[in-house]
């Protein structure tokens, strides 16, 4: 089975309907299973994954800057993921988007000496889905990933690289593929605040260590598909 690993803000929406559109199958519930060979996943653990489909033969992954992420998952989930999807807010959501208005905010007060600030910006980092469950959440850690799984990746492509990265997808999904067009289907991006300030992201990389860790496995991965993979 080849699983694309779906973490949230990293473009995983469009590239699996980039996929279906590929192979030609429907949308369907997810996890989705397209011809006994690719799965979809959906925010789950690589481990949730294997106990319930088995060792990969392959992965696809997209990646994403970590400070980007972070951003982009604090105003999704303060927007309950409108307007392409709505999940509401669970209590501990609610209470974290009651104390803090702005990613910069939270990031900022990582590192508050008020006590209550403090409490509050860690207690958040643990209630809002797309923060808690980055990289580490879905893969563990990263040198046990790398010694389990870094031979069998597939496609490791930066969120900012899709447009022009298909390509390694159509590969990997189906090596023997004539070249298609690029997709024209792109979810709409609302407007938020993308801007952090420098205390907010050296408390990121302090508090995020592991994350930043991961990107940069990811990156040297890419690196290492670019230079093998055979163009059309």
């Amino acid at each position: 089975m080849l699983f694309f690993m779906h973490v949230g803000k990293t473009g995983g929406t469009q590239v699996k309907r980039f996929i279906r559109n590929a192979v030609g199958a429907p949308k369907l519930q997810e996890p989705q299973v397209i011809q006994d060979r690719i799965v979809l996943l959906n925010h789950c653990t690589l481990g949730e994954a294997e106990k319930r489909f088995g060792e990969p033969t392959g992965l696809i992954l997209t990646y994403r800057d970590p400070i980007e992420r972070f951003v982009s998952g604090f105003y999704c989930r303060q927007r309950m993921g409108l307007p392409e999807h709505r999940a509401r807010w669970d209590a501990a959501e609610a209470a974290a988007f009651l104390y803090f208005k702005t990613a910069n905010d939270l990031a900022e007060a990582l590192s508050s000496e008020d006590p209550t600030k403090y409490s509050a910006a860690h207690f958040s980092m643990h209630a809002i889905r797309h923060i808690r469950r980055g990289y580490q959440f879905h893969f563990g850690h990263p040198s046990s990933f790398v010694l389990d799984y870094g031979t069998r990746i597939r496609a490791c492509v930066e969120t900012k690289d899709l447009e022009r990265s298909w390509h390694k997808i159509i590969q990997a999904i189906d090596g023997d593929t004539p070249k298609r067009a690029r997709p024209t289907t792109t979810s709409a991006t609302p407007d938020y605040p993308k801007t952090l300030s420098d205390l907010a992201r050296s408390n990121l990389r302090s508090n995020w260590a592991v994350e930043f860790e991961f990107y940069n496995v990811f990156k040297t991965l890419d690196e290492s598909l670019e230079e093998n993979l055979s163009y059309w």
